[in-house]
């Protein structure tokens, strides 16, 4: 055998089962390299620098060490009122060119786990500071490729629909644009009016997609013939969210309701 050892009977009363924590190896926290904000280009970062250096007194929560800029930050939640000493309550200031670098180690790496947006800013509070610290953690955490990628989401299932009441016809009336090959007369579409109570269907062939013969067939077919509505009920192409039709629509005093068209993609 390659290693020659004498095994030793212990009684099991003996043996104590180790825990997750007796064996947690000690990582070491990662560093921001401070010899690269020796060549600082952010133009305020260099301008409260300045500012610090002329006037310590007037900035008594600012400091200067070793050529880089300190700015006394309070959080309650990790520093509370015992721990607010001069030592702990200091963040290095972080210049422009340096934050990328600074939200990817304290977001990105391995001891930093990916954590949201909320984890992710107490771990840089911890030591840094930065102005608009929190929506900068939040737009990079939201933007993270892995994050996106192999998260699972964490919010609940999306409530049910509710069934749209309709209590009487021609109260809600649905239109929709349909598009054809252009027939012997020059028409290429067909706008669709539904009464959404008594399914009553109104169509009327177009030569053009435009506000003008929206309005007009409207007016016409559903207006005029019938009532005015309550509700129109359409998606949010042109020929229907455009000036004419919305003013128009206005002066009757109908509302207008606008969706989303649905768009099938194919599966590759």
């Amino acid at each position: 055998m390659e290693y020659d050892f004498e095994i030793v009977y212990r009684k099991g009363s003996l043996h104590y089962v180790p825990d997750a924590l007796s064996r947690a190896f000690e990582c070491d926290e990662p560093e921001v390299n401070f010899f690269a904000f020796e060549r600082i280009e952010d133009e305020w970062y260099m301008k409260k620098l300045s500012e610090v250096k002329k006037s310590p007194s007037k900035y008594t929560n600012w400091y200067i060490e070793d050529g880089m800029l300190y700015k006394r930050s309070y959080n309650a939640l990790l520093d509370p009122v015992e721990r607010r000493t001069q030592k702990n309550s200091w963040r290095l200031v972080v210049p422009a060119e340096q934050r990328e670098r600074v939200l990817t180690e304290s977001h990105c790496l391995t001891s930093s786990g990916h954590l949201g947006a909320k984890k992710t800013y107490d771990r840089l509070a911890c030591e840094y500071w930065v102005p608009g610290m929190w929506y900068a953690v939040e737009e990079y955490c939201n933007s993270c490729d892995v994050c996106q990628r192999y998260k699972v989401p964490q919010t609940g299932p999306k409530g049910l629909m509710t069934r749209r009441v309709v209590d009487r016809p021609w109260a809600v009336v649905a239109a929709d644009m349909m598009e054809f090959p252009r027939s012997k007369n020059q028409n290429k579409y067909l706008l669709v009016f539904q009464d959404l109570f008594t399914r009553w269907i109104e169509i009327v062939p177009l030569r053009k997609a435009n506000g003008v013969n929206v309005l007009r067939a409207f007016e016409e077919l559903v207006l005029f013939r019938w009532e005015t509505p309550e509700f129109l009920l359409t998606d949010n192409g042109k020929e229907f969210d455009n000036a004419v039709v919305n003013t128009a629509l206005e002066e009757y005093g109908v509302k207008t309701y606008f969706y989303a068209p649905r768009i099938i993609r194919p599966r590759t």
